[in-house]
């Protein structure tokens, strides 16, 4: 029958020297160490089988490892492969992206300065047309003349004469002047501050009287009562204003061609009556002599 060892051989007791063995059926007996040889013998072959099953188990368990890990291995390597491949096409679509950037960049820099190119070609030749129209040259028979004539040039965009006194505006908000000039009139210009609007339109007159306006749209004046009251009744941008020969002689004309004057000459008066005081007029001159110019938004003169 088979048994089982359940002691090594005992060291005290009645049963000293013998080893306890129990069967199948339950029953313990304590027999000498020779007695089990044969069965220790079984034992310790059936053992060194298990072994081997197990060395056997074990090699095949390893073979299979290897393969399990050989596959993970796959598995991993085929993900850092894809990863790698996901992180080169996020950094090329990062890179076409800045690239598109810079391109559009470029485009709108491009285009500013085509803009801005062009706004300054239309500013050119605005101003050369503005240059064209209010004329370049200028023919004339004045006192200090040779002064006159160095100063002027096509940036002049105003020249008013007051008796023997020239003076010039120009684009830039500066201006040139003659002597002769009054000290009120000078002290108006040459005082003014550089952070305020300069003069854009100036007329002078006997007697110290004068206009002037500035880019702001306010404008001052030295002239008589009548001219100071119809400035303010119209409150409308002037045109061109011009002094007669007497005190309260004067000439105004509106941007929209109406006017308003007072004690001009007969001449001019006669022609102004004899055209139904029509409110076209570009512009009026009146000298210290009764001598006067006048002419219309048609051309006629």
């Amino acid at each position: 029958a088979d048994c089982t060892v359940r002691s090594g051989v005992l060291q005290a007791g009645q049963y000293c020297g013998r080893i306890e063995v129990e069967y199948d059926d339950g029953t313990l007996y304590r027999v000498k160490p020779e007695q089990l040889s044969y069965a220790v013998v079984d034992e310790e072959a059936e053992a060194q089988r298990q072994l081997e099953r197990l060395e056997a188990e074990e090699s095949a368990i390893q073979g299979e490892k290897a393969v399990v890990l050989a596959i993970l291995n796959a598995f991993a390597e085929e993900r850092r492969r894809k990863a790698e491949e996901e992180a080169q096409q996020r950094l090329f679509e990062a890179n076409q992206a800045i690239q598109r950037e810079i391109e559009e960049q470029e485009r709108q820099r491009r285009a500013i300065a085509a803009e801005h190119a062009r706004r300054i070609a239309e500013a050119v030749a605005a101003k050369e047309r503005e240059r064209d129209e209010r004329g370049r040259y200028v023919d004339y028979s004045l006192v200090q003349g040779n002064h006159v004539a160095k100063c002027f040039n096509e940036t002049v965009t105003c020249v008013a004469l007051g008796g023997d006194a020239t003076i010039m505006l120009y684009e830039s908000g500066g201006f040139a002047c003659t002597s002769g000039l009054t000290t009120n009139l000078y002290n108006k210009l040459n005082g003014r501050q550089k952070s305020l609007p300069p003069a854009e339109y100036v007329a002078m007159g006997p007697m110290g009287k004068y206009y002037v306006r500035f880019a702001d749209a306010k404008s001052e004046w030295v002239g008589c009562d009548e001219m100071s009251k119809d400035i303010r009744k119209r409150n409308q941008r002037i045109k061109t204003i011009a002094f007669g020969e007497y005190s309260d002689s004067y000439f105004i004309v509106f941007a929209d061609g109406g006017f308003s004057c007072q004690n001009i000459p007969n001449g001019l008066n006669k022609l102004l009556k004899s055209r139904r005081l029509k409110g076209d007029l570009e512009c009026v001159s009146l000298g210290p002599n009764g001598e006067w110019f006048v002419s219309a938004k048609n051309g006629r003169i």
